[in-house]
């Protein structure tokens, strides 16, 4: 029987799996795919796009904040299933029917509480047990 540690291993290894597949991103000089089409584009860089690991301003907050698990120049620096599930856009997926398995990836996740936004594997598991 799995534990909740194994199966956010498993959901996260499957969605991992299908990013590779699929490269949505397509990173080239340090700028996603989206990035560089909306700056050809002339729309600019996103300034709080995932792969920048800025969040989204708020009320409290008009420049966004930074995520703590973002390293500079490589990325995110650890396993987080709400990260690998989420898609800025579904067009960049070769294979559809990747992107519906991500959804339902994300909705697993949800049903067995391992969704947290921006949480590494270490901090959702940390939560569930100050919940149970």
């Amino acid at each position: 029987m799995e534990n909740l540690s194994d199966i956010y291993d498993r959901l996260y290894q499957e969605a991992k799996d299908i990013f590779d597949r699929n490269d949505p991103c397509r990173f080239e000089n340090g700028l996603c795919r989206r990035e560089r089409e909306n700056k050809e584009n002339g729309f600019g860089i996103e300034p709080f796009c995932c792969c920048n690991g800025k969040h989204f301003p708020s009320q409290n907050n008009e420049e966004g904040t930074h995520c703590k698990h973002f390293i500079e120049g490589s990325g995110c620096s650890v396993k987080s299933l709400s990260c690998i599930t989420w898609i800025c856009d579904s067009d960049y997926f070769v294979n559809k029917k990747d992107v519906q398995r991500l959804y339902e990836i994300e909705d697993e996740a949800l049903s067995y509480g391992l969704f947290f936004p921006r949480f590494s594997k270490e901090e959702t598991m940390e939560s569930l047990t100050k919940i149970f």
